[in-house]
């Protein structure tokens, strides 16, 4: 990575580069953005500094949530197709609109036949690797410049063209049917609600998630992650700071007030 730092009036900190702070559940990650570029501004005297995501998490998820300050913000790309690990909780009989438990169930299937060793054996052979996935309908992702979710609660009709993701590592921690929990490691672009329906059409029945939290992005994981009640000037700048240091260790920075 390569950091270029925002130039500031003499005296203020610089703040450009890269930090990790934890979505909590109930929050959209544009407005975790919004309330961390306020806090940043204030502390550097209202200058202007652009401030992004590396990638977007559902409103009722948690997690790391990677993000740009300055001319950091040209790394994020490096983000949105970065790997990702998440832990995952899934509802066996049943399918929302949303994919998820806050939409409206549309689908209903019997589930009690479906074994540990079947479920096991079908994340390794069928959502492993290289896989097609379908988009949900209610997402971020954009049709002529709309979001696909706000079509959709136009009741427009929206097509999702299937893609290929990229799995490395998908793992059941619990099987108390209907309720089962994964832990999933993939690159960018992949759904983790798409890929629970999906489990649950291809065991004959429907699933849908319940629960996501992301537990890693690229090179940060929850324990850099700040949590809300630190986001504030002093412990943004510390983190920018810090992590400055661990991605160029040969480039010595003066943090200090001029």
């Amino acid at each position: 990575f390569f950091f270029f730092f925002l130039m500031l009036p003499a005296g203020l900190l610089p703040a450009a580069g890269l930090l990790a702070v934890w979505k909590p559940v109930g929050r959209l990650s544009s407005a975790v953005v919004q309330q961390i570029k306020q806090v940043l501004q204030q502390s550097l005297q209202g200058h202007r500094i652009k401030v992004g995501h590396g990638g977007t998490l559902d409103e009722a998820a948690e997690g790391v949530l990677v993000i740009g300050v300055g001319s950091g913000c040209r790394l994020l790309s490096k983000f949105l197709h970065g790997t990702k690990k998440y832990t995952a909780d899934g509802l066996l009989g049943s399918e929302t609109d949303t994919e998820d438990a806050s939409g409206r169930v549309v689908a209903t299937a019997a589930y009690q036949h479906i074994t540990l060793p079947v479920f096991t054996a079908l994340l390794h052979t069928r959502f492993s690797g290289s896989i097609q996935q379908t988009p949900p309908v209610y997402s971020a992702l954009k049709r002529a410049g709309v979001r696909a979710s706000d079509l959709a609660r136009q009741g427009q009709h929206v097509e999702m063209q299937p893609r290929r993701v990229e799995v490395y590592s998908i793992v059941c921690t619990r099987f108390e049917p209907p309720q089962f929990s994964l832990e999933v490691e993939c690159g960018g672009g992949t759904y983790i609600r798409s890929l629970v329906r999906d489990i649950g059409r291809a065991l004959d029945s429907r699933a849908h998630m319940t629960r996501l939290v992301r537990t890693k992005h690229g090179r940060f994981t929850e324990s850099d992650a700040l949590r809300e009640q630190d986001w504030n000037a002093e412990r943004l700048l510390q983190a920018l700071e810090t992590c400055s240091i661990d991605l160029l260790p040969e480039k010595k920075l003066n943090w200090r007030k001029r």
